[in-house]
This record gives C-alpha cells, structure tokens and sequence, in this order.
C-alpha cells in the first residue's frame, strides 16, 4: 500500500514544506517497516497552487491512501483536490491536522464521504489506522481515528499519547531532505502541550499536560541546523517556548555557545508570556544579538512595502513573540486567560527595553465582552512602549477553530463567524457589525503607521499636540476619506478588512509620502 501525505503550505512563509508530512513519514516508517507493505511518500505543495495541479500531481503518485494535514490556510483547498481527484481514486482519503475534530470532520463528510480522520496527535493513530487498512479495514477504526458510517461516527478517542522519546528526529534522521531547510527557514518542536486552557486555541487539546522532547536531542538539532544546515531562520513552534525555564535558558547558553564558537546564527522566532520570564532569560535573549545597540525605525526610510522583517528586525537574531491578546479583563477571563498585571507588564517591559530586545506583541481583535471602546483603551495602554523601540504590533481577528472550547461557546457568547475557514469572526454582542468595522480599520492604520519607520513621526506628532494615540489615527482617516488623492483607497471601499490586508496590501495602499506630509502637518 502506497500513503501519499500532502502537504500544502502557506504562501506566506519562506519555508517551503511542513513538518507534519515528515514527521509521520518517519514514525510510519519506523513503526511500520517496509516489510509490512506499507510506503510513504510526502508531496509538497503550494496552497494556492490550483486545485487541478494538485490533483494531477498526487494522481501521478499513484496511490492507494491520501493524506492531508489540514490547517486553516489550505483546508478549503484539499477539499477542491478530493473532489477532483475522487472520481479516478478508489482509496481512502485521510484528514487530520488542527482542523480536523469529531465535529468538523461530520460536516466534511457531506463534501468528502468515506474519508478517515485523525483527531488529535497524529503520530500513533495514523500509524494504527495504517495498519488496520493493511489489514483489511474491518470493523471500527482504531482510537484516534474516525469514520462515519450511514450518517454515525465511529469512534474512540486514543489512550495515552505520542511519546516523545519514540518520535524520531526528521533532521537528525534524515527523514526530511536537507535541501529543503539549507540555508532557509526550519521549524523546530521541542514540546507539546500548553499549562494555559486558552478558549481560543486547540494546541492544548487532547494534552492533559506539556511534554518535552529530550533536551539532548534539542541540543544535537540546534547543532546540526545550524552548523551544518546553516539554517537562515529557525521557527520555535512551541506555545511557550520557555514554559520550562530553566530548560530554556540551557537551550539558550548552548546557542550562545554556538555563537562564541563563530557560527552564524539563524533569525530565531520563539514566542512567551511576559509573566513566565525573568530578566536572565531576557539578558540570554539579548546575548544573541548581532549589535549591542540597536534602532532600526530610527535608522531607516519608510518605504511602500512591508518592512517589519526586511528592515525593522535586523541584528536582533530573536524575535521574541508576546501573547498579550488584550487588557479587558472581563474578554481575557471569557477566554480563560489571566488577567494583564498592568504594572507587573510595565515592569517588563522597561527590562524589554533596557536589554534592547524586539518583541512581536500580540492583540486580537473580536474577543467576546470587548468593546469598541475598551478594545481602543487596550490599544491607547500598549502604544506608548513601542516608543523608541522596533517592536511589532501584531492584531489578529478573532478566528473560532474547530475542536475549540470557544467554538463550542459562540452562540452563547454571540459570536458570529465563518464556518469556512479561516473562521474569521464578524461581529459580537460587544462588537456589532459597524463597530468592528469601525475597529479593523483604525487597527490596519494604525497598523500601518506603527509597523514601519514612521513609528517615531507619529508618536512626536501625538506628544505636539497633545492627542491620545487612536484620535491621531482617526483623524488620519479622516484627512484619507478627504482628499480626492487617496479616494481609491481599499481602506476606504467595501469589504472585510483583515489581517492579510493590514499585513500586506496596507503598504501600497497607503504611500509613506502622503503619511509624512500628515505627520507633518500635525507638527505644534
């Protein structure tokens, strides 16, 4: 039996594959010999390549079992491949991945009949449904998996979970070829799991408790992708990397070390939370730095482009990433998150500062109980630390993922959203269709004007007049519906404005000439 795996990954990164096709090849292939007959291949694919250049592809691999790691970004997509590729195909189609749970996989199954699925860690039960299908695929899927069968699911969830001493190493191994991270972007995993229950997020699902890889075997893959690889940049995709931290200060000195032996280190993305930290930790962080003293919004040209990574991140080497969400109280605590200590926040963040670190600092926006005032407030609160500094600001919409606790609250919680993915929430109880309009493009502005060397116009223009931020960025929005220049402007159409315009399309669509003529002009 020949398992193809697709993996269909986001346009958006440089990193051209994903870890999960590799990662079960290899478990499969260490839990499954050859000799069982049983082969894997893995496939990668762009997500927005069409879905008939898919299709032709994996029907050219001629196989017996179709995989897809299904995310948000290419779910829809592997929907449009199996509708194509089904009526040539009389193999099971298998979907597993974040997007898939018990009550997602009963809606897809009107779209795609007879599929498996795969709920939770994929490792063990891909590889128990692997043998049940050579076996012949009588009876109920085994635990961790599910089918459905005149309408009724069958299915039991795994027992235990994946140990990660058993889960082999794709770079150590092989098992993924080295010419698809070389001197590009890898992805790294030293755990699994999250101590925090977020309503919003299914990385914690179906894991009672954080497990770690072997701190060796972490150690023996920094080196290799980073002496030997030579990895451009090195994505952490834990949830908090140092939810250990004590591990995580070792792992820290050992790519100190690697630095004072002279090698190169890659960009770094590791992401925390302001309260699971302290100042050693950060003190590390910035002993990885390429320069001592950096000012990158100070020391460069705003341009029509993004420039958070090409321009703004420069010599920092880590990217600390910040989950900070909010600083309502009431929305946090919907969401079965601490509340933000703002003082405590305050203190680390002049520790941020005087260690010279970036930080890429989370908000979401659509959180059930927030307001269009309070949501402002949050925003009025955390600007002024980006003040002399090159943090990013980072403002999601609100996405309700499916197996999420949220996703089960949302009606009560009146929360209206897309069942497509990306799930995207429209409005709330809090945040009524205008008022979320209203708050999406103030955030793209502000966005905008924060995210680029403009930063430091904008906060002197605020100081001259004595202007809160968000009624800075208000009359900006203003002064754009105004002039005749700027009418064609997308900010100021029609249509949903969300992360991928404020994120990209912003750029261009706001020049950086007629933003500094408007700084400018607030000048006192």
């Amino acid at each position: 039996m020949k398992l193809v795996l697709v993996n269909l990954f986001p346009d958006d990164t440089i990193a051209r594959y994903l870890l999960a096709g590799y990662m079960l090849k290899a478990y499969l292939e260490q839990k499954l010999p050859a000799q069982a007959g049983l082969a894997v291949e893995v496939l990668d694919l762009p997500a927005l390549a069409p879905a008939s250049e898919v299709a032709q592809k994996v029907a050219a691999s001629a196989p017996d079992a179709v995989g897809f790691s299904c995310y948000i970004w290419n779910v829809e997509k592997a929907l449009e491949v199996m509708a194509l590729l089904r009526s040539g195909f009389g193999g099971p189609f298998i979907l597993g991945g974040p997007e898939i749970s018990l009550g997602r996989a009963a809606e897809l199954e009107a779209q795609v009949p007879g599929s498996l699925y795969v709920i939770g860690e994929g490792e063990e039960s891909l590889s128990a449904l692997m043998a049940w299908l050579l076996a012949g695929g009588a009876g109920a899927p085994p635990a961790g998996t599910a089918r459905f069968v005149d309408g009724q699911a069958q299915y039991a969830p795994a027992r235990g979970g994946v140990d990660l001493t058993r889960v082999p190493s794709i770079y150590l191994q092989g098992a993924l070829p080295v010419g698809l991270y070389q001197r590009r972007q890898v992805f790294l995993e030293t755990q699994r799991g999250c101590k925090y229950r977020c309503k919003y997020c299914v990385y914690h699902k179906g894991l009672p408790s954080i497990k770690y890889y072997p701190e060796e075997r972490v150690r023996a893959e920094l080196d290799h992708l980073v002496l030997k690889a030579r990895v451009s940049a090195l994505r952490i995709v834990d949830a908090i990397f140092p939810s250990d931290l004590m591990r995580a200060k070792r792992l820290v000195r050992h790519l100190q070390d690697l630095k004072a032996g002279g090698a190169m280190l890659p960009w770094i993305y590791w992401e925390f939370v302001y309260s699971g930290v302290d100042e050693e930790f950060l003190a590390l962080a910035a002993g990885l730095k390429t320069k001592s003293d950096i000012h990158n919004c100070r020391d460069t040209q705003p341009a029509d482009r993004p420039q958070v990574y090409s321009d703004l991140l420069k010599s920092y080497m880590v990217i600390n990433c910040l989950g900070v969400q909010s600083f309502h109280g009431p929305s946090l605590k919907a969401v079965g998150r601490p509340p933000v200590e703002r003082e405590r926040f305050a203190a680390f963040m002049e520790t941020v500062k005087r260690h010279n670190l970036v930080l890429k600092m989370d908000m979401i926006l659509g959180l059930p109980q927030e307001t269009l005032a309070t949501y402002l407030a949050g925003l009025e609160f955390i600007l002024p630390f980006f003040a002399g500094t090159d943090h990013v600001l980072n403002i999601h919409r609100l996405q309700i993922l499916p197996g999420s606790l949220l996703e089960e609250q949302a009606q009560a919680l009146g929360l209206s959203y897309s069942r497509r993915a990306p799930h995207l929430v429209h409005h709330t109880l809090g945040l009524p269709p205008q008022d979320m309009d209203r708050a999406a493009r103030l955030s793209a502005l502000l966005f905008r004007v924060v995210n680029s060397p403009l930063r430091e116009k904008f906060f002197a223009a605020a100081k001259d007049r004595g202007q809160g931020y968000l009624d800075l960025i208000q009359q900006m929005l203003t002064s754009l519906a105004a002039d005749p220049a700027t009418q064609g402007c997308r900010l100021l159409g029609g249509g949903q404005i969300d992360d991928i315009y404020w994120n990209q399309d912003i750029y261009a669509d706001i020049p950086s000439a007629w933003l500094q003529d408007f700084l400018a002009a607030q000048g006192a």
